[in-house]
């Protein structure tokens, strides 16, 4: 308590308001760091780690405060511990006229939070900013906003529920900055290098979670490597037998409780497929003599960091790891067209499709969870799958030439991958909310 609030009196810094004239807020602190690639023409604010404050804002924000305790004073009580920022926050609105209020991620309440007191004088805009894991219910978060920029399609049944808010298809922020940023825009779509002696390159994007390692050290770190098979194999049963009828429901995490709840096991299945999936591509590399690499998920200096390369080190042996941030991941994957991208549930894996690239997904319990993010009928899909037909799938998307692949992409479903990404949508953004790349 005492360490949140100095962190809380530390916040505040001292703002010129003849000097600083922008349009528009931006609450963080989710994803800040994309805003590095933009001018700052905008107020940042986290009312928990970065205020601003001014001496001027006190009187119109308390004027502001004041009517809507009295016009809404049920949504005022409900959020009067933070009654100093939102106080300061809404002198800002007034006295520097501020119509538009954006974030970067969709679960950050303070724009809803000042669209329930202001109404129709504010707009807020945010980003999908990733994937939905089944139940989360994005169409109820999506209802709060004025517009909401879509990561990946709506399905028919979602957009029936959706009321005022302004969809727009738009993808990965992180995607758009990196095309933007390299000039890229071109990159992706050359055709990846078609003869026959050209070397298959496989690259693995980890999904490797600090619950994967708990999963890891529980039921396999002790045991042969030649029982790893088995014991998976005993797991998934279980876990098959028992979908959705033993399931405690629990909120994913505090900044979520919007999308409702998910299955309480779902890290434990999660676990189970991705060192199935690691397991199959061992034998598949194996046979295939190709080159392998794995797509780190952890950065050095990270406590999972050494335990990540310890476990693949364990099921995969000498291996050639890709160590980049997530925006150097992009720009690797953009570049290196001559490579099949293999995942079970990562987001990056589905903006590989959106950069036009080959993406491979493994799964052999999530798909009952969430049948959107999947497509059993795609050449792109390993779903429940033995090993030999893992392998005759894999083997026939790398045989798959530029003109068959766009054909396998077109027929995808609409909900599996990140929206496609254009130079026209990212001005759209940009337009949207003042935002001027540097």
């Amino acid at each position: 308590m005492i360490k949140k609030l100095f962190i809380f009196i530390n916040s505040w810094k001292y703002i010129n308001l003849e000097k600083n004239d922008y349009k528009i807020i931006i609450f963080g602190s989710e994803a800040k760091s994309q805003l590095n690639f933009f001018k700052k023409n905008y107020y940042y604010l986290d009312p928990m780690r970065e205020n601003i404050f001014n001496f001027k804002l006190i009187l119109p924000g308390l004027l502001s405060f004041f009517n809507c305790l009295f016009t809404k004073p049920f949504k005022v009580l409900k959020i009067l511990k933070f009654i100093l920022p939102i106080i300061i926050i809404l002198g800002l609105i007034k006295s520097k006229k501020i119509k538009k209020i954006f974030t970067l991620v969709d679960y950050n309440i303070w724009p809803i939070i000042f669209k329930e007191l202001l109404g129709d004088k504010i707009y807020i805009i945010t980003l999908q900013n990733s994937s939905r894991i089944y139940p989360m219910n994005r169409v109820r978060v999506a209802n709060k906003f004025d517009e909401y920029l879509v990561w990946n399609r709506f399905n028919e049944n979602e957009k029936k529920e959706i009321k005022q808010t302004k969809l727009k298809e738009f993808g990965a922020l992180k995607s758009y900055i990196v095309l933007n940023k390299n000039r890229l825009w071109n990159e992706i779509n050359v055709k990846p290098n078609q003869s026959k002696d050209f070397k298959k390159n496989l690259v693995l994007i980890s999904t490797l979670t600090s619950e994967c390692k708990i999963f890891f050290d529980k039921f396999l770190r002790e045991k042969n490597f030649e029982d790893y098979s088995s014991i998976l194999d005993d797991l998934e049963k279980e876990a098959l037998k028992n979908k959705f009828k033993k399931d405690n429901y629990k909120h994913l995490d505090n900044k979520n409780y919007l999308y409702g709840k998910i299955p309480a096991l779902i890290f434990h299945y999660q676990s189970i497929e991705f060192f199935k999936m690691c397991l199959f591509l061992r034998n598949y590399i194996e046979k295939e003599k190709l080159n392998f690499t794995i797509c780190e998920r952890w950065r050095p200096g990270d406590k999972m960091y050494e335990e990540e390369r310890k476990i693949f080190y364990k099921i995969f042996g000498k291996v050639k790891f890709l160590n980049k941030d997530v925006y150097e991941k992009i720009e690797f994957i953009t570049k290196e067209k001559n490579c099949v991208y293999i995942t079970n549930i990562s987001n990056l894996g589905r903006e590989c499709l959106a950069l036009k690239r080959k993406a491979f997904f493994f799964s052999s319990i999530l798909h009952f969870y969430n049948p959107d993010f999947f497509d059993k009928d795609s050449k792109l899909f390993s779903i429940n799958n033995s090993l030999e037909e893992f392998a005759s799938k894999l083997n026939n998307l790398f045989e798959l030439n530029d003109q068959e692949f766009s054909e396998v992409l077109k027929t995808l479903k609409d909900t599996v991958t990140s929206c496609e990404l254009t130079e026209d949508r990212f001005k759209y953004l940009t337009d949207l909310t003042g935002l001027q790349p540097n």
